[in-house]
């Protein structure tokens, strides 16, 4: 009986570890963010990520714009890089400037991703002038 009682409570624990250690890892706390200024028909737009934790990781971005001229033409811009980031760090991951007028539609989009499990661990989008279908 004492046996059985050490090995349930030896498997209990073992249980509440392994949970934790999943949790610990599920919680990355990360944030992407597309920052935007504009000076005239100049529109800068930088991909940032903020690590909130008390861990560093090692990450990979890919930063997407893709711009709809009012003349019917695209134009698409795609920076991609891996990067580490420590704790209580905010980066700048890259930078897109490109020429906008007021009628242009504008996407952007940003995601970063777990470096070894390619796992999305935050995006962030932005949308400018851009016409909803129905």
């Amino acid at each position: 009986m004492i046996k059985f009682l050490f090995v349930l409570t030896f498997l209990s624990a073992f249980n509440m570890i392994l949970s934790k250690a999943q949790k610990t890892h599920d919680t990355v706390e990360i944030s992407a963010k597309i920052i935007m200024t504009r000076e005239g028909d100049i529109m800068t737009l930088k991909g940032t990520a903020t690590n909130k934790s008390k861990v560093f990781y090692e990450l990979n971005y890919l930063l997407m714009v893709i711009k709809q001229g009012s003349e019917g033409n695209a134009n698409n811009n795609k920076q991609q890089g891996k990067f580490v980031i420590n704790p209580d760090e905010t980066k700048t991951l890259s930078e897109i400037s490109i020429n906008m007028k007021s009628s242009d539609q504008l996407k952007a989009y940003l995601f970063v991703r777990d470096e070894n499990k390619n796992l999305l661990i935050s995006k962030d989008s932005l949308e400018i002038n851009v016409e909803k279908k129905k």
